[in-house]
């Protein structure tokens, strides 16, 4: 009946339209949690978050959930990833917490491949904190922060910065000065 389509289409543009209302009324509130009292402003960090290419199936030889996305998000910029249970949003915020230090798991790596890597690069200004812990552990600071996290299919993880190796624990350390990932449900 094209009376009934059309009548439900409609309903499905309301309710898609009070959701971006909500959506632009949350991005558009301010901030309300205060600093604590003697905090040191951070200073702003350059550089970007780009995925090349990226496919993704919970299942070798599966239907990919993530099909050759690319994304990029550049210095300043806010994104929200939002999209359907198993869209993939998870698994590419997965990725970027292996390159800040998060936990490496040997399912992350594509069958049959012997290893899968992600790479995240910043340009640190001087004196940021994430410089300092560069130093602190006898790496170069050149200015630009390349991280980099590689995955072995049989669960060993490597970790470098700036082409050097490192610890996890380092890499946990840098990626904590560097990034802030917040989740529908944190506090």
């Amino acid at each position: 009946n094209p009376i009934r389509d059309l009548s439900q289409r409609y309903n499905a543009l309301q309710a898609t339209m009070a959701s971006g209302e909500r959506i632009f009324e949350l991005l558009d509130t301010p901030v309300e949690v205060p600093d604590r009292p003697g905090a040191h402003a951070l200073p702003m960090v350059n550089g970007e978050v780009e995925f090349d290419d990226v496919t993704f199936r919970y299942v070798p030889g599966g239907q990919p959930v993530l099909d050759h996305v690319s994304l990029r998000v550049v210095p300043g910029q806010t994104i929200a990833l939002v999209g359907e249970t198993g869209a993939g949003k998870s698994i590419l915020l997965d990725a970027f917490a292996l390159a800040l230090g998060g936990r490496g798991d040997a399912s992350l790596v594509r069958h049959g491949a012997e290893q899968g890597q992600v790479t995240a690069t910043f340009d640190i200004p001087k004196g940021h904190p994430a410089a300092r812990i560069l130093s602190e552990n006898g790496l170069d600071d050149t200015g630009e922060m390349i991280l980099r996290r590689v995955q072995f299919a049989d669960g060993r993880t490597r970790a470098f910065i700036n082409d050097q190796s490192i610890s996890v624990q380092t890499l946990k350390a840098v990626g904590a000065a560097l990034v802030e990932i917040h989740g529908q449900h944190d506090e």
